[in-house]
């Protein structure tokens, strides 16, 4: 084997070893690539799951059945609503003589806007009435000792009836004011659901694009290792006829 040999020898094996660390890395590559596939086609099947037990949660849910289904671009307003009437009724409540005075509630009454005119009338026609019968009552029974006893009674009991009036009152909101929350509650809970599909839907998208540009990726690869198999073949079919000459200069 002469000198031009010799030196094809090396500058071919020189070769054929980066080819072959070359196709040892792409291969690990791919390996690692189609495992990275695989967990993410594990992660897109889960979130599209946890989308179909969502939905099957919100098509369970009370406002979304019925006659009055209310529609998932509505939810959110409908909150508000709702929020915004359980004020109103804590307000009423708030404002009843089981918190007040009679003065006082009958100041405020009168002082929160013409919203309330329905509120006021309750109020104050039966009071008039009530010191109209006293008065009468009072007159017919000026020369008794038994009138300011009887308008003391009335003064007294007037209260009273407004007190269990509105302690009724107070109950009844009550159980408006638990039913309202029922509904914000239920709502909420739908419009964390809806939000979560929104948010998985657009995470599956995502993960989706991804496995497209890695599927090709494993396509390319695949190739190149093709590529790079068959340019070694060609490198060691180069210098097959000059390997028994090499070994023979070695042992010398």
């Amino acid at each position: 084997m002469g000198i031009k040999e010799y030196r094809h020898l090396t500058h071919t094996m020189e070769e054929i070893s980066l080819l072959s660390s070359k196709l040892t890395k792409t291969k690990k590559d791919l390996s690692k690539l189609k495992k990275e596939i695989k967990e993410v086609k594990d992660e897109v099947s889960e979130t599209q799951r946890k989308i179909s037990n969502s939905k099957d949660k919100i098509e369970r849910s009370p406002s979304q059945n019925g006659d009055r289904k209310i529609p998932l671009s509505a939810v959110n307003k409908e909150i508000r609503d709702l929020k915004d009437e359980k004020a109103e009724l804590r307000l009423d409540v708030e404002t009843s003589t089981l918190h007040f005075p009679l003065q006082i509630r009958a100041f405020n009454y009168y002082t929160r806007g013409p919203d309330l005119d329905q509120e006021r009338g309750n109020l104050l026609l039966p009071f008039l009435g009530a010191i109209i019968v006293v008065i009468g009552f009072t007159e017919d029974q000026r020369n008794s000792q038994a009138g300011p006893v009887v308008l003391i009674l009335l003064l007294l009991l007037y209260p009273l009836l407004i007190f269990r009036a509105d302690s009724q009152k107070e109950k009844k909101f009550g159980r408006e004011i638990e039913l309202i929350q029922f509904k914000i509650e239920e709502l909420e809970r739908v419009a964390g659901l809806a939000a979560s599909v929104k948010s998985c839907r657009q995470s599956v998208e995502e993960m989706q694009e991804w496995l497209r540009t890695a599927e090709q990726g494993v396509s390319d690869s695949t190739m190149q290792i093709v590529r790079i198999g068959e340019g070694l073949a060609l490198l060691w079919s180069s210098i097959t006829h000059l390997i028994p000459f090499s070994t023979a200069l070695e042992k010398a």
